[in-house]
């Protein structure tokens, strides 16, 4: 399995249980999307199972004991397996959840981690029988409330974007007095063609202004050429056509064609940034008319995905008797036996 490949590697550093007790290992971002490149960085998500102990501590009074044990999630980010792809190498970003907190934040229905749910097959790294059953029962997770973490995700990645394009002016307007393409590439005004044309004093401050963009985001070269970030406006687009699509099918399809294609015409800057703003506001006139008439549950029935967080844990660590009330139990049992009776159609 990949984390334990790497930490063989000495490339990562969990906490010592989680690549032993990861059951859910998937890739995310634009992959996820579909609008990946060659030079896409690989986004991982994953849910692990910390020790019993960190989920039901003996002894603890809330309010009283200090809880030490705790684990809600492990980041690390670009790590560069040089040996990865045939040699090839491959940059990676890893979001690895505890299982409870995974299972807060999708029924909260945070859009990244809900997403990472609902990904393709063929982009999933590991995963275990339980968490099949998991995947299985996905849907229970959809709600109302997918709307408005999904629109104020997206007004904060508007909010950027408006930033960026700021934090762009005096290199566009530096361009614009001298006569230089807004099409510019960091690689051109190191050619001779470049050097001949203009004088060295504005050279030294042209790659002035440029040094200091590209200290403040990789993108910078994306984004001086289209005026506005790329990427911030893809998501804002998808994260709305996302929460359209939820409402009025009761499902998510990372994949689904038009909007794929919509994120690359985005990405490659085909579509300006006033026409984007203004399809954003089309999408919210339109999420707010669907929020009032779409059947959606107005909240996740917080019973059923209990009972499916008890019986993944149940599936991890054996019997849980001494560890949650009688009645969890029950309803455990009464909804193992339903599954199997629906699956046989009886």
């Amino acid at each position: 399995m990949l984390l334990q490949e790497l930490e063989k590697k000495e490339l990562i550093k969990p906490p010592y249980f989680l690549s032993n007790n990861t059951l859910y290992l998937t890739r995310m971002g634009s992959v996820a999307y579909g609008v990946s490149t060659d030079n896409s960085d690989v986004d991982i998500y994953g849910v692990c199972i910390p020790p019993k102990d960190y989920i039901f501590p003996p002894n603890y009074i809330e309010g009283f004991d200090e809880r030490s044990l705790t684990f809600h999630q492990w980041q690390q980010h670009h790590i560069q397996d040089k040996s990865a792809n045939g040699g090839k190498g491959c940059k990676y970003d890893f979001s690895i959840y505890g299982v409870v907190n995974y299972f807060s934040l999708v029924m909260q229905n945070n859009p990244n981690v809900l997403d990472s749910l609902f990904v393709r097959r063929e982009h999933i790294i590991h995963i275990t029988r339980i968490w099949e059953i998991v995947r299985e029962n996905k849907k229970i997770f959809l709600h109302k409330g997918v709307v408005h973490k999904m629109k104020g995700y997206a007004f904060s990645q508007l909010a950027k974007a408006k930033n960026s394009t700021v934090s762009l002016q005096p290199i566009l307007n530096f361009e614009k007095e001298h006569g230089i393409s807004q099409s510019t590439k960091y690689s051109d005004i190191l050619s001779k063609e470049f050097l001949n044309k203009y004088s060295l004093s504005v050279w030294a401050n042209y790659d002035k202004l440029w040094a200091e963009g590209m200290n403040k985001t990789t993108r910078f070269e994306a984004q001086k050429i289209a005026g506005f970030d790329l990427k911030f406006c893809y998501h804002i687009f998808r994260l709305a056509d996302q929460a359209e699509f939820i409402l009025n099918h009761h499902d998510l399809d990372l994949q689904e064609s038009s909007r794929v294609e919509k994120m690359k015409a985005i990405r490659r800057g085909d579509v300006s940034f006033e026409d984007i703003v203004k399809e954003f506001g089309e999408y919210e006139a339109r999420l707010n008319r669907l929020y009032e008439s779409s059947t959606l549950p107005m909240r996740p029935p917080t019973k059923e995905i209990r009972a499916l967080l008890l019986n993944v844990l149940e599936d991890h660590y054996g019997t849980l008797k001494e560890c949650v009330q009688e009645e969890d139990l029950k309803y455990l049992a009464i909804k193992e036996i339903k599954n199997t009776l629906n699956k046989y159609n009886l």
